[in-house]
């Protein structure tokens, strides 16, 4: 999977968007206006960065050692860094959509009313 597709699935989550606070290089994708994943595209070796459960992070670390990393710059407990042309598709859809909804469960109601993935 290329950093085209990896967008695409980001951007098909409803209620999500895309900025660049950190420069043209480094995509932010926001559900509300938490931080969900990031994903760098001026790397020779593709990454994103997710959220996790912490317990998930060390399985997933442990279980791909040199693809699932602690999170680049960020709280190494619940992010992981994750090379995206060296594992499966499925994995990186399924982990896209868990750090999606971890994020999203922690919007206030408000924000979550104005998001609204139900519907």
């Amino acid at each position: 999977m290329d950093i085209n597709d990896v967008k695409d699935i980001f951007l098909k989550l409803k209620g999500s968007k895309e900025t660049y606070p950190f420069g043209q290089d480094v995509m932010v994708f926001k559900v509300g206006n938490k931080m969900f994943g990031l994903m760098n595209s001026h790397e020779d070796r593709p990454s994103i960065n997710l959220k996790n459960e912490p317990v998930v992070n060390e399985m997933l670390r442990m279980e791909y050692p040199d693809i699932i990393i602690p999170g680049y710059h960020m709280n190494k407990k619940h992010w992981n860094t994750i090379y995206i042309e060296e594992i499966d598709d499925e994995i990186i859809v399924d982990l896209i959509n868990q750090s999606f909804l971890i994020v999203y469960d922690s919007l206030s109601k408000k924000e979550k009313e104005m998001v609204n993935i139900d519907e």
